[in-house]
């Protein structure tokens, strides 16, 4: 041997990596690499595990020191929660509960917790789990969203009242019962009609419908898309809601169905005396010569026809209606005439022959604002100069105030699959009043406008193609289409279109047990306490033994322990997340 002591070289007869002399102080036999023959070298008990080299189980539990370094056990003392947390030297710094296996069991018990859980929540469909507990909870959570976007709005939040949540439930009960999804039933039966079922006195009510819905929030999303839906959740004349739902079979299909009621509450007081009190009206342009006294016009006058009289040189013009122009069309009550009239001293006009205003001409012209009722008029101006008097054609206006009508019964749109599953046809057939303009068809994101169909008077018709794989996207919820309409005088009118046939949304499985786990029923909420409860308590355990290991013996690392604890912590974390 190289190395010496005191000039002697160093002996070392049973190779075992301690001198005989070492041994001698130890008492170990230097002819045997194992004096006491438990699986561990004598070096490896006297320096590297610091057991006793001549008592094969240095702690006396019944189990070699030798074995208990393959177990990962200390064979120093018998603490076995010591060997299960905390990395040490005995059980070579890898702690039992960071056993790569051992995490890997708990990982799939944890996973098999998991698929069971949801495999006893999808067995049943959603329906059996809504109770009417849950629905009446579904219905409050939509109120509070309402109530959430109105605030957003700075409008006033909506109290809930008992009258309209009975109402809401009775509309939504006699949709199921009569298997119709529509503001009417095929009864006749309307928004009136249920609220005077539950005496419920109004000075102004709304009603929002949906069909099939996973969750309150898309409830909401789907009324916010529409411009009647919207229109009721944040109209500032509403003080109340309520909100009734129910689940059934529909045309074949589980599904649930909605209704959501707004209403002003009419309010009865003791009739009081009111002293009526004179309305001004506004002050015209230029000055105005109301003259009750003046006569109508004592004969008719064809369009465009001037009347005829001896013409002189210096004779009065007639004068010329400069605006609005002749066969105008206007859905705005309030006119301002500009009048032409050289020469003339005044100007008196007359609609249908009956006398409208009158006034001074300055600089031969007069500009005057005049309201006019709705209808056609038929105007003639008349100018004077002293004794003479000179005419306009007949010039004619039509006020049109009333927008687009519809008729409700033969409206409808449809939505049908092809032949071969790929694509959803929608298609709207709707009769109108004969001066539409255009109509379009709004339901849920997408458009599409109606054309005249000439196979029927005041018939319109259209249709849009959309891809199957959107289906979610247009009926997961239905509500109804929107028609919006607009007629020759600018009027616009809105309209809630009944559904003939409607795709009714399936629930996925993740849909279903997303929304028991967001709802979590009264019936199975142990459920999922349970589960929770246990994953929350591996969590902290393994986070708890993963510091451990790293932080107790910061140079004594074993990165395929440190990788597979955090692979296991993320794992179960995600577990609790979905």
């Amino acid at each position: 041997m190289a190395d010496k002591i005191n000039g002697e070289p160093i002996k070392d007869s049973d190779a075992d990596g301690l001198s005989d002399n070492e041994e001698k102080i130890l008492g170990t036999n230097p002819s045997d690499p194992d004096t006491d023959h438990d699986g561990l070298g004598d070096f490896q008990e006297a320096i590297v595990y610091h057991t006793d080299p001549l008592e094969s189980d240095s702690d006396h539990d019944g189990i070699p020191d030798g074995e208990e370094i393959k177990l990962g056990t200390n064979p120093r003392g018998s603490s076995f929660l010591r060997d299960f947390f905390i990395p040490t030297d005995g059980n070579n710094y890898q702690p039992k509960i960071l056993e790569p296996k051992r995490l890997l069991f708990h990982a799939l018990a944890a996973g098999a917790v998991k698929a069971l859980v949801v495999i006893f929540l999808i067995s049943f469909p959603i329906q059996a789990w809504l109770t009417p507990d849950v629905l009446i909870e579904q219905g409050r959570r939509i109120i509070s969203l309402t109530n959430d976007l109105r605030a957003s709005l700075n409008l006033a939040v909506l109290s809930e009242s008992d009258l309209l949540d009975k109402a809401a439930l009775a509309k939504a009960e006699d949709m199921l019962v009569g298997q119709y999804f529509a503001h009417v039933s095929p009864e006749k039966k309307n928004l009136k009609s249920f609220l005077d079922l539950y005496k419920y006195g109004y000075k102004t009510a709304g009603e929002n419908l949906a069909l099939g819905f996973t969750s309150p929030d898309d409830v909401l999303a789907a009324w916010v898309k529409s411009p009647t839906h919207y229109a009721n959740l944040v109209d500032p004349d509403f003080s109340e809601i309520g909100v009734g739902a129910v689940s059934g079979l529909y045309q074949g299909y589980e599904t649930t169905l909605i209704a959501q009621y707004f209403g002003q509450p009419k309010i009865i007081k003791q009739q009081e005396s009111v002293v009526s009190t004179p309305v001004k009206t506004a002050a015209s342009t230029a000055p105005m010569e109301n003259n009750t006294t003046t006569p109508g016009l004592d004969f008719d006058l064809e369009d465009n026809q001037v009347l005829s009289q001896e013409i002189k040189a210096d004779a009065l013009k007639p004068p010329l209606l400069l605006a609005p122009e002749n066969n105008y069309l206007s859905s705005q009550t309030e006119i301002e005439f500009n009048i032409s009239a050289v020469g003339a001293e005044r100007i008196i006009v007359f609609d249908n022959k009956q006398f409208l205003f009158s006034g001074p001409v300055a600089g031969g012209s007069l500009v005057y604002k005049k309201e006019l009722t709705e209808g056609r008029h038929q105007i003639i101006v008349q100018a004077q100069r002293g004794e003479e008097k000179s005419y306009s054609s007949q010039y004619e206006l039509v006020i049109d105030q009333t927008a687009p009508e519809l008729e409700t019964d033969k409206t409808f749109i449809s939505a049908n699959e092809t032949v071969d599953k790929k694509d959803i046809v929608l298609r709207a057939e709707a009769y109108l009043s004969p001066d539409t303009k255009n109509a379009r068809i709004s339901v849920s994101d997408y458009k599409f406008d109606l054309t005249p169909d000439l196979s029927a008077d005041n018939k319109w018709t259209g249709h849009l193609i959309v891809s199957a794989d959107q289906r979610k996207k247009l009926f997961d919820p239905v509500v109804l289409a929107t028609l919006s309409t607009e007629d020759q005088a600018g009027n616009q009118a809105t309209y809630d279109i009944d559904w003939q046939n409607v795709i009714v949304s399936q629930t996925t499985i993740l849909d279903q047990y997303t929304f028991l786990k967001q709802t979590k029923p009264q019936i199975i909420k142990p459920l999922f306490d349970i589960s929770y409860t246990y994953y929350k308590i591996i969590l902290v355990l393994g986070i708890l033994a993963a510091l451990l290991n790293i932080f107790i013996k910061i140079r004594r690392q074993h990165p395929h322990i440190i990788l597979s604890s955090l692979a296991f912590v993320i794992f179960i974390g995600v577990l609790i997340i979905l």
